[in-house]
């Protein structure tokens, strides 16, 4: 394989390493000098940092999740059995099921992936016998009948692909309950991925999600107690290098996600998706 200029400046230890999690993970390594290929992308992040800050992303790209598009149906279904097994919501009760996408006041109008989540249900539905033969109704973003979705027998499904610090979530459904007046106990959150930290907020405000996939701080759930601020102090050095935002630091809110979908979310460690003053990143937003 060839690889540009900046890709010699890593140790063979280092780059073996990242060639060892890229088969790991099942992470294509593509032939010649694609600057644009995900491996050269990781190696132009690492060529960029001193020796302890590459093993840093390295410990952190083996724990790295990389949610492909054509794997969203999977999660979508997990997620789907996952609501009409659970004892919180009695599925049969229910005969009108309306789903949205999760989209915040602030991003009405914008192509956000929730509305592409909200679309690939169409296709899997049918799957789930519980829901199957129910009455589906696919909303205009969050453009809903509260006279309807406010009976005992129906339910508003709001959807997305992730759910973070759970602003946004909490941001929509604010708005549904204050401006649409829909009764905030017949809404329920359905996403693919969730940080745990989010579902612990939105819980607290009495709000129900599902999730397939819950997922803890990077570093501060992760390392031992005594090495936490040792590894945080580490990656703060890592952002200051590469010119982080304030607001950005650790992921949104201090999120400390390592995760990437069809999107990117804020929430990841920044080092792996800022770009900046010509830098290059593995999952840019």
């Amino acid at each position: 394989m060839k690889f540009r200029k900046t890709e010699k400046n890593l140790r063979i230890d280092v780059f073996s390493k990242l060639v060892e999690i890229f088969n790991d993970k099942s992470w294509e390594i593509e032939d010649g000098p694609n600057e644009v290929s995900l491996f050269n992308r990781f190696c132009s992040t690492l060529s960029e940092l001193s020796d302890d800050q590459q093993m840093l992303i390295l410990e952190m790209t083996e724990r790295f999740t990389r949610i492909k598009f054509e794997e969203y149906l999977i999660y979508i279904k997990k997620v789907l059995d996952s609501l009409v097994n659970d004892k919180t919501i009695d599925i049969t009760s229910i005969n009108n099921i309306y789903i949205a996408p999760l989209i915040s006041p602030d991003d009405f109008g914008k192509s956000k992936s929730s509305t592409m989540v909200q679309y690939s249900i169409r296709g899997i539905i049918q799957n789930i016998p519980e829901i199957a033969f129910k009455r589906i109704i696919y909303t205009d973003g969050l453009k809903v009948d509260s006279e309807h979705i406010n009976k005992e027998d129906s339910i508003l499904l709001l959807v997305d692909d992730f759910v973070g610090t759970g602003e946004t979530a909490y941001a929509a459904i604010d708005h549904l309950n204050n401006v649409e007046k829909i009764d905030k106990k017949r809404i329920v959150i359905l996403t693919i991925a969730a940080l745990e930290a989010g579902i612990s907020y939105l819980e607290s405000l009495e709000i129900i999600i599902f999730t397939a996939l819950v997922f803890k701080k990077g570093i501060t759930d992760f390392y031992p107690s005594e090495i936490v601020s040792e590894k945080i102090t580490l990656m703060e050095s890592i952002e200051k290098k590469i010119k982080v935002h304030k607001n950005e630091r650790l992921g949104f809110k201090g999120s400390e996600a390592l995760i990437t979908l069809i999107r990117t979310p804020n929430n990841t460690f920044p080092v792996f998706w800022k770009e900046k003053n010509n830098r290059i990143a593995p999952f840019p937003r």
